[in-house]
């Protein structure tokens, strides 16, 4: 071996290290593009996946509205097994056709605990079965008047073309909009303002939820609702304590009153959003208002002096009026108001009497030791409430129960119905043994709801001590005729609930009583919601 051959064998490692190298960075880089391949693959996957789970939704649907309303209609002979015979839903007349639409559109879509934008609209499900559904569905206007927009959504990047298109197709007719997660600032980066106004402008019914944000009035949607709405009859702003606890607190603005070009108004909800954002003035057809928050009384005895109209209203908390307090001017007149709901120890009633709200059939009131003596005020002279029907308590397990309650609500002359909700075992004891001694009072009370209310031994021995009492003897009054336990047991203790075993017990005394796993009761302000 020569001298050289040291460098020969050095110069042969170096190539190679480098051919070896060279071929590390290839394989590298082969790996790099095999994973952003396979990372396509997967999104590409996940997509088809996705697309093909809301095919057989749609699909699923479809069959679920044929055994709602085809059924029904044509009878279960004459609807077609979907396996034996496809072809033959496609021979359904425009007329049926159009009744199956109709009705299908009008089931509700949104769950009764708050907005979601479904996926499947019934006027894009109906459009895209067959060219014979499609050309029905395009044909009726009210079809697509329902709008549904969700700004997490990645099925609405093109909001654009999808607003065109619904709007195109409801033609003249005004929309019933939904939006969920509203943005709660720089709306502009997602959404032109001009769009947006084009929207509002066309709607009859406003549903808007916003993202669980804090709100800044003028870059959120909140501000756009200063625009021109004229067809505008129903807007519901479920606005949250976090979206406005910073906006409540600013000074009173025309600059910030919203709502205020919408003569044809009748029902508001405000959530959490203070009534100063509101001038009673420009809404004086509203016929409903709820609010969850809270309300200095001399405010709402102005917007009450406007709004004559109102056969609903919901409120929560109701401060004492810095003028009224002494002078005894601010009161509240209602002629109207059917309907009245308070959340909150500090209600309403000290500022108005039975005389001032002469329609008054409903009262939702929260039974607590300090909401009683206003409660008993409005009925110290009984012949004067000779409307109210019906009279919800809400309590919460930790609420104190005075026997004051029951001997107040003997009072009223004409009550028909009677609902106890979340009552604690003392609340259920007191309040049913002061009642056990004037039981055949008030005379008229013949239907009961008990709901989520803690039942053990000794509340239910007082319960069915008052039930016996009223119903066994009903010489010049009204047994109770009706009787619904409601109760979710999903989240109250086995030893809470009221046993399914005591149901005959109960039918000795009661024609028609059940007990419900699942609630049914709704509050007198849902009706508002329910147009």
């Amino acid at each position: 071996m020569s001298s050289s051959a040291p460098d020969l064998l050095l110069d042969a490692q170096q190539l190679v290290i480098e051919q070896l190298e060279a071929r590390a960075v290839s394989a590298q880089l082969a790996q790099a593009t095999a994973h952003e391949k396979m990372v396509a693959a997967m999104n590409d996957h996940e997509l088809a996946v996705a697309t093909a789970r809301r095919a057989v939704e749609a699909v699923q649907e479809v069959r679920r509205t044929f055994s709602r309303i085809v059924e029904p209609m044509l009878g279960p002979q004459l609807v077609p097994h979907p396996r034996t015979q496809p072809r033959t839903l496609h021979a359904l007349n425009a007329d049926v056709l159009i009744e199956i639409f109709s009705a299908w559109n009008a089931i509700q879509l949104l769950p009764e605990d708050g907005p979601y934008s479904t996926m499947h609209p019934p006027a894009f499900v109906a459009a895209s079965v067959s060219k014979h559904w499609r050309a029905v569905a395009l044909s009726m206007p009210s079809l697509w008047t329902d709008v549904y927009l969700d700004f997490r959504d990645a099925c609405f990047k093109d909001l654009e073309n999808y607003l065109e298109l619904v709007t195109t197709r409801a033609r003249h007719l005004a929309l019933d909009v939904h939006i969920v997660n509203a943005l709660a600032h720089s709306r502009s980066a997602v959404i032109a303002d001009e769009l947006m106004v084009r929207l509002l402008t066309r709607c009859r019914t406003l549903d808007i939820s916003f993202l669980d944000e804090r709100l800044d009035f003028h870059d959120s949607m909140l501000a756009l609702l200063q625009t021109e709405m004229p067809q505008l009859e129903k807007a519901i702003l479920r606005l949250s304590y976090d979206n406005v606890k910073d906006i409540n607190r600013a000074s009173e603005s025309h600059g910030m009153l919203i709502l205020t070009l919408c003569p044809k108004l009748r029902i508001l909800d405000t959530g959490e959003l203070s009534l100063r954002f509101i001038d009673p003035k420009t809404l004086p057809y509203l016929e409903s208002y709820t609010t969850e928050s809270h309300l200095d009384l001399d405010d709402l005895v102005k917007a009450t002096r406007i709004w004559q109209n109102l056969t609903t209203m919901e409120v929560d908390s109701v401060g004492t009026s810095a003028i009224g307090l002494f002078t005894g001017v601010a009161k509240i007149d209602l002629p109207l108001l059917e309907a009245l709901v308070c959340r909150h120890s500090d209600h309403p009633l000290p500022s108005t009497s039975p005389e001032r709200v002469p329609a008054l059939k409903r009262l939702d009131i929260f039974a607590t030791e300090q909401a009683w003596p206003g409660f008993d005020s409005f009925f110290r002279h009984p012949h004067l409430a000779t409307s109210l029907t019906t009279l919800n308590l809400s309590a919460t397990y930790d609420t104190p129960i005075i026997e004051s309650w029951a001997s107040t609500i003997i009072n009223v002359i004409n009550l028909e119905s009677l609902s106890l909700r979340e009552f604690s075992e003392l609340g259920l004891v007191t309040f049913f043994r002061s009642w056990t001694l004037t039981s055949s009072l008030p005379t008229k009370l013949h239907d009961m709801h008990v709901i989520r209310c803690q039942f053990t031994g000794y509340s239910i021995e007082r319960f069915v001590d008052w039930l016996g009492k009223r119903n066994t003897s009903t010489i010049g009054h009204s047994p109770i005729k009706t009787l619904r336990i409601e109760q979710n047991g999903s989240d109250q203790p086995t030893s809470d609930l009221f046993p399914s075993w005591m149901l005959p017990r109960l039918s000795q005394f009661v024609e028609d009583v059940s007990i419900h796993d699942e609630e049914t009761y709704a509050p007198a302000y849902l009706g508002a919601h329910s147009d």
